[in-house]
């Protein structure tokens, strides 16, 4: 629930793909989802623990990871994941000075990491379990269970305890790993002299391959399982290939494995069973139904929006300026303001959109359409993260973290930033009900 701090615009308009790793937007497994706020955000919180690096790690030396996508180096941010009630999750690594990670620019490579888990009541951390060199994460915990992985290696952890439920080496390279609806997925790829495939398993934590193995020949010479959604029963597989059509997407049923469409371009999941479809040969971008066939067709600035903090009856697909049904693909509404600016979060029957061009905060009416505030807010551009109780809805950007109103839009309370701390590298997220905010020094929970 998946991932962010990047060019001021593009994190207000949360205009990205998660490369291999979108798994279930959030429609499905509504039992793994986090528990219900005790009190509401309208309430200005108190803190009520800080925990610093030097605490976190155990040691001096180690450093705060940007967990789960970034466990191989340490840069200016810190993350941490909120596991069920009782269990926060955190990372560090230990750093390898001198050598920085050029790919990805996010700092000081690490030769190992260490997950963490902090007592969400007390702060205090409970265990610490050494895991080695990962490549990532998974970007939320599933059932008190984290997988964690690296090229060729896969490891499911208990949160509550920190006890490794499984650790499997696998014979293909590994993409991604996660726990949906209690099942365990791990994805991968295999690339032969004369054969290039992509695997899929499912199964139980403690045994990931219990359920099935799958394999699937592909062409496209960076191939990967790029979505697994079992709410609409299905899997996709994009492949990268030469020419002017530049992906290949092949939709398979989740159940039976069975090939259900194949388009000719980048095909990711809009809402409850529709896709977006983006044809870069003719370019043409598409709104298809379950089977790939077009529903509507969407202008030449289609942007999928990453799926925001949701507490909503509805929560439709926001593309290309307009608003469509997510079940039926019908087309609702659209206003200029979705134009550049990004939904923020879907809270009741509004849906919050930051316009970083006007320096507003707009709630609309989720179905209609209709404008029902405007709030002046200099830092539009610059909204991260957040979470919702149904009502109100807390978020951070450069000045630290706010809640708002949903219903008529009013800034209720302002917690500013310590001062010193980079805002590049702060989050704000939902912690079993609490409000968790960790920035590259400390980690905290406000309740």
């Amino acid at each position: 629930m998946i991932v962010l701090v990047a060019a001021a615009a593009i994190a207000s308009a949360a205009i990205t793909w998660k490369v291999g790793a979108d798994h279930d937007a959030g429609v499905a497994a509504t039992e793994d989802r986090l528990p219900t706020r005790p009190q509401d955000l309208a309430v200005r919180p108190e803190l009520q623990w800080v925990l610093n690096t030097e605490r976190l790690a155990g040691n001096s030396v180690d450093r705060p990871l940007n967990f789960p996508s970034g466990m191989k180096s340490a840069g200016i941010t810190t993350g941490a994941v909120g596991a069920g009630d009782q269990v926060i999750v955190a990372a560090v690594g230990h750093p390898l000075y001198g050598r920085y990670d050029t790919e990805d620019g996010r700092g000081i490579v690490v030769d190992s990491a260490t997950l963490v888990g902090v007592d969400r009541q007390t702060g205090k951390p409970l265990w610490r379990r050494g895991i080695g060199h990962v490549e990532q994460c998974s970007d939320s915990y599933r059932r008190g269970t984290i997988a964690c992985w690296d090229i060729d290696r896969v490891m499911f952890i208990d949160v509550a305890t920190g006890h490794v439920r499984s650790e499997t080496t696998t014979d293909f390279l590994m993409t991604y790993a996660d726990v949906i609806g209690g099942v365990a997925y791990v994805t991968g790829r295999r690339t032969g002299i004369d054969r290039r495939s992509v695997v899929m398993t499912a199964g139980t934590v403690d045994d990931p391959d219990s359920a099935f193995r799958r394999e699937y020949d592909v062409t496209g010479h960076d191939s990967y399982v790029a979505e697994t959604l079992p709410a609409s029963d299905t899997f996709t597989i994009v492949e990268s290939i030469y020419g002017p059509v530049q992906y290949r997407t092949t939709a398979y049923d989740l159940d039976s494995g069975r090939k259900r469409f194949v388009f000719d371009g980048d095909v990711r999941a809009a809402g409850e069973g529709l896709f977006h479809a983006d044809d870069l040969a003719h370019q043409r971008l598409s709104l298809l139904d379950r089977n790939g066939v077009p529903i509507a067709r969407l202008g030449s600035t289609a942007w999928m929006v990453y799926p925001p903090p949701t507490s909503a009856p509805f929560a439709p697909a926001v593309l290309d300026g307009g608003v469509y049904d997510p079940e039926s693909g019908a087309f609702l509404w659209r206003d200029p303001v979705l134009n550049s600016g990004g939904v923020s979060a879907f809270v009741g029957t509004t849906m919050i959109v930051s316009s970083p061009d006007d320096q507003t905060i707009v709630g609309f009416d989720s179905r209609s359409g209709r404008r029902q505030w405007t709030t002046p807010w200099r830092d539009a551009y610059w909204m991260t993260g957040g979470l919702t109780d149904g009502r109100y809805f807390v978020f951070a950007d450069y000045v630290g973290m706010h809640s708002s109103d949903a219903t008529t839009g009013q800034i209720l309370w302002t917690i500013r930033l310590p001062t010193g701390i980079d805002s590049r590298g702060v989050t704000v997220e939902d912690a079993g009900g609490d409000i968790l905010r960790t920035t590259a020094k400390a980690v905290s929970l406000w309740r």
